[in-house]
């Protein structure tokens, strides 16, 4: 499903209400708003999403151990934030808590998942986010922000 971002500003002219429809992918969607508006930001929501692939990062092997999932779930808790590589594209860090039919708790960093009903969100404008490798960790790491 190609992705049509419904958005409306929120109280502030800094500020956005996205609402994600069903199919819609959640980190292409934050990406492509942020390069469509130029936003940096954090961001939290509620909803569902279907199939997530979610992280844990070991900081001991220095990789993250991933973990993909079947079926839909519920979003308990989306936060993260928005900011952009050396090469201008935007980049989007996100956790998610999830849950599931049987009332479990999942959580951690969000690599993918499609929407499966909706997904609400609100995002809060900040000044352009930077991001830097960061060797110790080899990760993209915030390291300032344009003035």
């Amino acid at each position: 499903m190609d992705t049509n971002l419904t958005f409306t500003e929120a109280s502030s002219d800094s500020d956005f209400v996205l609402v994600l429809e069903k199919g819609d992918d959640v980190t292409e969607s934050l990406k492509k708003l942020a390069k469509e508006e130029n936003l940096s930001g954090f961001f939290m929501g509620i909803g569902a999403v279907a199939d997530p692939t979610i992280g844990y990062f070991d900081v001991e092997k220095k990789q993250y151990l991933k973990m993909e999932l079947k079926g839909s779930y519920e979003v308990l808790g989306l936060t993260g934030n928005i900011s952009f590589l050396p090469d201008g594209e935007p980049f989007v860090h996100a956790h998610i808590i999830l849950g599931d039919s049987n009332h479990k708790v999942l959580g951690g960093h969000l690599f993918s998942a499609k929407v499966s009903i909706t997904l609400e969100l609100l995002i809060l404008r900040t000044q352009k986010l930077l991001r830097e490798k960061n060797p110790e960790f080899d990760l993209w790491l915030i390291s300032g922000a344009e003035e």
